[in-house]
């Protein structure tokens, strides 16, 4: 009786609380138990979040300050960030002495370790499995020269706020409910309201909040906060004397005069096993940010040469620019080429990151004496290795500023109140990884919102969607309007819905890869073609007010559909076709090399990254294969399935996660009552008289 009195009152208490909690929730509604509980959606009022939650000023992270913080967060999000170093990972050697990192020794190793975290869903998208191979991946470096200070914590604080956000859109998690416990799921349902109230209060609201969570979900994103992590220990700018952005072996005149630093080498292992198609580099000296050419053998007479990648490059600098902002006194980045906006230089980071792999009258092998040697076999590159966009970001003049680094309040809004240097930095950061590869969502049916974009830490199983994201229609409906957007990329060139029949889908989709074009448009009809612009095109929408991208409306027709029938709808676009472009004066005369552009303009695109010596295979089929890049023209959403309900229902989303109802005992089965322990039964025995008292003694039965 007990128990089932304490059990009693802690499911009240944690019902009262999750509803009050609750509030301000993006859900429609909630279901814990048998009722249905009605949230209020609207979103808290921007003058009492700032009422309620008191900023927190950015500083500049000391060296060990950020070790502490990658080792925090690595611990909190187990299964969305995974944390190593240089020196575990590639087994290259510890640059510094005993009295350098001292917070970081070990009994093994003195010196400074070079931290490198990647952020990836790895529910779902397992390690080895076809969408871990294709994730599109993104770079973050700071402090190549260590007295650089501001790259280090806007890596730190931009992997800090994509990690909360994600781990807050997981929530409620389906694994919970599958636990059929009424309990555990008002925990869940309590936690997600607090995280969003918590995101909220500093300007996250549920588009940011989602936004950034989809970003986790479908990108790789790894982060070298201190590439030169003795130069950031020491605060000077060079490792042992030796400046790491001369160590690259691009446009060099000594092949030994390339990879001496282990800041170097590690940036080099990074390419050699990733195919990473955009990258950052923050820097400090000067303002601006910058793009190919920037070696002095491209430094014309004439003038700047331009690369064969220039049109996509002047249009990402362009929208970094323009989304990073302006603050105070502190105008917008300026942009343009790096010769043309900081210096040409030899043996730089930048060039080597674009062109090494193709570029080959520019590019030798390194045979460094420093640290033991290197392994010269490490600096020949295949072909498809080194195709990165590496924008140079120089954050400021003062290379260690300590006023106007800003909050973190309000970080995405350019015109924010806590704007500063590091907002400006993290939201630039942002923005790379949206444009690292298009995507396109599928936002509402007939005027009722999608529930779910991409909800992180959720297995990609094969027809999982077909469930997931679902809507019933009544029977009779003449007409349903479609919503949908269009992000990671500037021009959406062509746009359109296609549905057809749930029958037929199976074969053409499984919810996990994208539909082949050519079969699904044969099967499937199509609403018409749109066009448009994406969120961070220069006339785009307003950058102060982030939302969901280009929304796009049309009208799909049901009037022949009858009650039992279901049609599967996608969403489709073409985007940025005018990346192909290229000026007169390029140089040297190619189409377009990168991975980043050729990835949405051209379909015979591949390459293949595999575990024998980074080895980069074109088109060629592998188990050994660990990397891919595919190119395509079409791109798709994950579907959403409508079901064609009695002539008497409503509308209505029936596959959302904050639909689940988990009742007492739980929805699966049925919870078996306890069976109580049997009492031992006493009960009298007759004896024989006892030779010592002659009396009848009580013996338990079971003895």
């Amino acid at each position: 009786m007990m128990v089932c009195m304490f059990r009693l009152l802690v499911g009240a208490l944690l019902y009262t609380r999750s509803l009050s909690m609750l509030r301000g929730a993006e859900s429609n509604k909630y279901l814990t138990n048998n009722e249905t509980y009605p949230v209020d959606t609207q979103e808290p009022h921007a003058s009492s979040i700032r009422r309620r939650t008191s900023a927190v000023q950015y500083s500049i992270l000391s060296a060990e300050e950020i070790a502490n913080r990658l080792k925090a967060m690595a611990s909190k999000y187990p299964n969305l960030a995974v944390l190593t170093s240089a020196q575990e990972l590639y087994r290259l050697p510890i640059a510094g002495k005993e009295s350098d990192c001292q917070f970081d020794r070990d009994l093994f190793a003195m010196g400074c370790k070079n931290y490198i975290l990647t952020i990836e869903d790895q529910v779902a998208h397992p390690v080895g499995s076809p969408t871990w191979k294709a994730l599109p991946e993104v770079l973050f470096s700071g402090a190549l020269h260590g007295d650089e200070r501001v790259g280090p914590t806007i890596a730190i604080e931009s992997a800090e706020i994509l990690l909360e956000a994600a781990a807050c859109e997981a929530k409620p998690n389906r694994k919970i409910a599958n636990k059929n416990s009424p309990i555990l799921w008002r925990l869940e349902l309590q936690s997600a309201a607090s995280c969003r109230s918590e995101l909220a209060s500093r300007g996250i609201l549920d588009a940011e909040r989602k936004w950034l969570a989809r970003l986790v979900a479908t990108r790789r994103i790894v982060i070298v906060p201190t590439a030169n992590a003795l130069g950031y220990d020491q605060n000077i700018r060079e490792e042992n004397g030796l400046d790491p952005n001369r160590d690259f072996p691009f446009d060099l005149q000594k092949s030994e005069a390339c990879m001496q630093t282990i800041a170097g080498r590690t940036m080099n292992e990074l390419f050699r096993t990733h195919m990473f198609q955009l990258a950052l580099s923050f820097h400090a000296g000067v303002k601006s940010i910058s793009y190919e050419w920037g070696a002095t053998s491209y430094a014309g007479t004439t003038g700047t040469n331009l690369s064969p990648d220039h049109e996509a490059q002047v249009q990402l600098a362009g929208a970094y620019s323009r989304y990073g902002g302006a603050f105070g006194n502190d105008p917008e980045y300026k942009y343009g080429t790096h010769n043309d906006m900081v210096y040409s230089i030899r043996g730089g980071m930048e060039d080597w990151a674009y062109a090494a792999s193709w570029d080959k009258s520019k590019t030798s092998s390194c045979n460094p004496s420093t640290y033991g040697g290197y392994k010269q076999e490490q600096t020949l590159y295949d072909d498809g290795m080194f195709r990165s966009f590496n924008f140079l970001v120089e954050t400021g003049n003062n290379k260690s500023p300590s006023r106007n680094l800003g909050s973190n309040m309000e970080v995405l809004n350019s015109m924010g109140v806590g704007n500063g240097h590091i907002p400006r930095n993290i939201r630039l950061s942002l923005l790379a990884v949206d444009m690292v590869e298009p995507y396109v969502s599928i936002k509402s049916v007939g005027g009722i919102e999608v529930s779910d974009d991409i909800a992180p830490l959720a297995k990609n199983v094969d027809g999982g969607c077909w469930q997931e994201k679902s809507f019933s229609i009544p029977e009779g409906k003449a007409e349903i309007v479609i919503e949908w957007s269009v992000g990671g990329a500037f021009n959406v060139d062509r746009t359109s819905i296609v549905y057809g029949k749930r029958s037929d889908a199976p074969e053409l989709s499984n919810c996990v890869s994208h539909p082949e074009s050519i079969r699904l448009n044969a099967a499937f009809t199509s609403s018409g073609d749109f066009s448009g612009n994406g969120k961070f095109h220069d006339n785009g929408q307003n950058f102060g007010n982030l939302s969901t991208g280009s929304i796009f409306t049309t009208k799909v027709d049901t009037s022949k559909l009858v009650e039992g029938d279901s049609i599967v709808v996608f969403a489709m676009a073409q985007v940025d076709s005018s990346w192909s472009n290229q000026p007169a004066d390029i140089d040297p005369q190619r189409p377009p090399q990168s991975h980043v552009v050729n990835a949405r303009t051209n379909p015979d695109w591949e390459y293949k990254l595999t575990k024998t010596n980074g080895k980069v295979v074109k088109g060629r089929r592998d188990e050994k294969v660990v990397k891919v890049v595919k190119g395509r023209r079409d791109w798709y959403s994950v579907p959403v399935t409508i079901a064609i309900g009695a002539s008497t229902s409503q509308t209505l989303e029936v596959g959302s996660r904050f639909d689940i109802k988990i009742v007492r005992g739980g929805t699966k089965r049925k919870r078996r009552r306890r069976r109580r322990p049997r009492r031992r039964r006493w009960k009298r025995r007759e004896r024989k008289p006892d030779s010592r008292d002659g009396n009848r003694q009580l013996y338990p039965s079971n003895v």
